[in-house]
């Protein structure tokens, strides 16, 4: 059962010394999924999977925010070349247990 998506998140990696902030610069989209879930007097257990997706795609407010020539030849490659931004998925599975 799908529960909550395609929300747009803010940026949450703000890691300026790891190479996670270049991978993952914002969160586009995500997807919360309840994959199971189990009642047992007063204790539950619910199984969680979590989809974040990023793209690397640019936008006109781009191009102005950083001013740089690369910007400008990524924007004329993506919008007027018809090249594709790059998505990363990453997948998160986990579990809550707990006393009602």
């Amino acid at each position: 059962m799908q529960i909550i998506t395609l929300f747009r998140c803010a940026k949450i990696f703000d890691d300026n010394t790891s190479g996670l902030r270049i991978a993952i610069n914002d969160v586009w989209t995500y997807k919360v999924y309840i994959t199971r879930h189990k009642v047992n007097e007063n204790h539950f257990e619910i199984g969680l999977e979590y989809v974040y997706y990023d793209h690397f795609g640019l936008d006109f407010p781009d191009i102005h925010k950083y001013n740089q020539d690369i910007f400008y030849a990524w924007f004329v490659l993506q919008h007027f070349r018809n090249y594709k931004p790059f998505i990363t998925k990453i997948d998160i599975v986990g579990e809550l247990k707990g006393i009602l």
